[in-house]
């Protein structure tokens, strides 16, 4: 598998029902606030959060930023894109959350000192295999960054 983990920039993920369910009903839109709690005001703090699949306490996750090893975190978050994804693409349609989002337990999170700073993030699983990318930001989140 050529790809492990998925990266989000905090800065640039503000998941309001006006912007991400705009054809939904009121109701409908009430429900989405039941998933974007730690997502839905825009952030300056300039953290980036990864979602790591297959985790494993024998993984590494490692982060860098101008060659210098920055503090990984792990964390409890429901993945933003599988929010924008499956619960609001569905409340958008007013049909209810039939496969609604849950926290994951191997996502992480790390401080860049930047809003634009790039960071290279490798990602080493149990059997050695490395997983790499190099994640300049602002780093935008929509559709087309994820391809889904």
């Amino acid at each position: 598998m050529e790809h492990q983990f998925r990266t989000y920039d905090r800065n640039q993920i503000e998941m309001t029902p006006e912007k991400w369910t705009p054809s939904a009903d009121d109701a409908h839109k009430a429900l989405l606030g039941d998933y974007n709690s730690t997502w839905k005001a825009a952030s300056t703090a300039n953290y980036v959060y990864l979602n790591v699949w297959n985790y494993d306490t024998s993984w590494k996750v490692e982060v860098f930023e101008e060659g210098r090893s920055l503090p990984v975190t792990r964390t409890v978050a429901m993945d933003p894109l599988h929010i924008l994804a499956y619960t609001a693409s569905r409340l958008n349609g007013n049909n209810g959350v039939t496969f609604g989002t849950a926290n994951t337990y191997h996502m992480f999170r790390v401080q860049a000192s930047s809003a634009a700073s790039t960071l290279e993030i490798r990602v080493t699983d149990r059997f050695g295999n490395v997983y790499t990318e190099t994640m300049t930001r602002p780093k935008p989140f929509d559709a087309a960054t994820y391809r889904f």
